[in-house]
């Protein structure tokens, strides 16, 4: 919720979304190179106000799907001075590089460093960014999707800091209590990755679907969106 409301602090103020701001440097300053988004300022950490420019197109990424570390470098720049930005603004609390080791397909996080740590493990982190709506299936609910926060834990997109039991606490709280539809949306399933599987969500239909309370494994990945 602090978060949200800072977003929404934000654009009313600079008439723009935090990390995809066009004019953040005219307000902060270059973090570095000349024109605010090209590869020396993405890479400058900043250990002051200095910042980096968005592309102002709506979304908290340059490019959507990212394949390769050119693309991908663009857009966790917008991910990383978004919070730069809103601390810049005074609306968090926290100093932020703005910067993320950026390495395909991955990029690494530290908790308190470049992102604001979560209350709810020492280690999380929480991350924004926008993310393709997804297609539904196995793995995703179809309404996946848009500019969102996660948490986190480790350094990548890989570590989940809830159980089944704790995810659906929080969707109770904030959203509707189900995992496929609402504001606050868990993975279906992917049996790649240690997030949520599909045993810890049933019945599979977006609509009808269930967090599996038995399911005591801290693997469900979700997001909620902004």
């Amino acid at each position: 919720a602090q978060f949200s409301t800072a977003v929404q602090t934000f654009r009313d103020k600079y008439i723009a979304l935090p990390g995809d701001m066009t004019n953040a440097t005219q307000f902060w300053g270059f973090a570095s190179g000349t024109t605010g988004t090209d590869f020396a300022c993405y890479h400058a950490v900043s250990t002051d106000a200095r910042t980096c420019n968005g592309n102002g197109n709506g979304l908290i990424a340059n490019s959507a799907s990212p394949s390769t570390t050119a693309t991908v470098i663009a857009q966790f720049g917008e991910f990383g001075r978004f919070w730069q930005h809103l601390a810049n603004a005074g609306l968090i609390s926290g100093r932020y590089t703005g910067t993320f080791t950026h390495v395909w397909p991955s990029y690494a996080a530290i908790a308190g460093t470049n992102s604001p740590t979560s209350k709810t493990r020492s280690s999380a982190y929480w991350s924004a960014g926008y993310y393709d709506p997804m297609p539904g299936g196995a793995t995703w609910f179809a309404t996946s999707g848009g500019n969102t926060f996660s948490i986190y834990t480790g350094p990548t997109f890989t570590g989940s800091v809830l159980n089944s039991e704790e995810a659906w606490n929080t969707d109770a709280k904030i959203d509707d209590g189900r995992p496929g539809t609402g504001k606050m949306l868990a993975e279906k399933g992917n049996a790649t990755r240690a997030v949520t599987t599909a045993a810890n969500v049933a019945p599979p239909g977006d609509a009808n679907a269930q967090y599996n309370m038995q399911y005591t494994t801290r693997d469900v990945w979700f997001s909620i969106g902004f």
